[in-house]
């Protein structure tokens, strides 16, 4: 699952500025699903470091974009390097994790764990942020750990392969939203997009001499593809909290998993079951209401 980065720019709240948000973040869910598809697609083939370093080779251009937006080198100045390079490997490890976990586990379930993400901030914000969390989130945490669950099914050979990999994916992109958190206010987004791309092909060109398997043509295309629609995917998503709050795109966030299950049914021929469809609408649902409560606490 790809890895987002949380934009600060205060929204606008007009009407027209609120759907012009959600049609831009419906588009970057497509985008996502792609990424993680083509993820999925080069995961038996490739070590994840190469992956992930053609991922955020060809992601430069989209994100060179977002800074000529942002002013240039300016918004690249960060006040808190040392978070943002934590807040970076705890992302690139996510990464990893997902793609291992792709290659196993059928790809609705993996990002659908994926999702959860919300749901381990709000327990990992207690111990690591000293937030406080009401009777009503923790609530909301139990049960969105209880849909995890019914996805990973312990003691089934899906738990074993994918879904411990997937849950520590989760687990390292809760850690690197909750950087995030301390980021706020100190960096721009496009700082943080820089750091993340810059490092992801930093680290994974150190061992790729080691990892490298020369790809074909079409493969090679497809590693191309993987970074410049992760990149286009972040653009999107990015530019629609300048014109909607986080709280009304939340649920259209949701809308990724829909289109995990297509291309997953599309390209693999994966169809949900049962215990995949009850534990994704468990995982919105505690999402959703996590975000509600934050939305009520916002206020007050």
């Amino acid at each position: 699952m790809l890895a987002k980065e949380t934009s600060h720019r205060a929204p606008l709240h007009e009407s027209n500025a609120t759907l012009r948000g959600i049609y831009l973040l419906l588009a970057s869910e497509i985008f996502f699903a792609g990424y993680n598809a083509i993820g999925k697609w080069l995961a038996t083939g490739y070590s994840p470091v190469q992956i992930i370093f053609f991922r955020g080779l060809f992601g430069l251009l989209p994100v060179a974009i977002l800074v000529w937006q942002a002013g240039g080198r300016p918004a690249l100045r960060s006040h808190s390097p040392g978070w943002q390079i934590l807040r970076a490997v705890c992302s690139l490890t996510s990464n990893i994790a997902f793609i291992l976990a792709y290659r196993t586990m059928p790809l609705a379930d993996a990002v659908a764990i994926g999702y959860a993400s919300p749901i381990v901030v709000t327990a990992l914000s207690v111990p690591l942020l000293s937030e406080r969390v009401g009777l009503h989130r923790w609530s909301a945490v139990v049960v969105g750990f209880a849909g995890i669950l019914i996805i990973a099914r312990p003691g089934t050979g899906v738990f074993g392969a994918g879904g411990l990999l997937a849950m520590a994916g989760t687990l390292f992109y809760a850690l690197s939203i909750l950087a995030t958190r301390r980021l706020a206010g100190r960096d721009q987004t496009v700082c943080t997009m820089v750091y993340s791309t810059g490092l992801y092909v930093l680290l994974c060109g150190l061992p790729l001499p080691f990892l490298w398997v020369t790809p074909s043509w079409p493969d090679l295309a497809l590693l191309a593809a993987l970074g410049m629609v992760g990149g286009l995917g972040m653009f999107l998503f990015i530019s629609a909290f300048r014109f909607a709050p986080a709280s009304t795109l939340a649920p259209f966030d949701y809308t990724a998993i829909g289109w995990a299950a297509l291309f997953g049914f599309a390209v693999w021929g994966e169809i949900p079951g049962l215990y995949t469809v009850t534990g994704i609408l468990i995982i919105a649902a505690s999402g959703l209401y996590i975000v509600h409560r934050e939305r009520i606490r916002s206020a007050c």
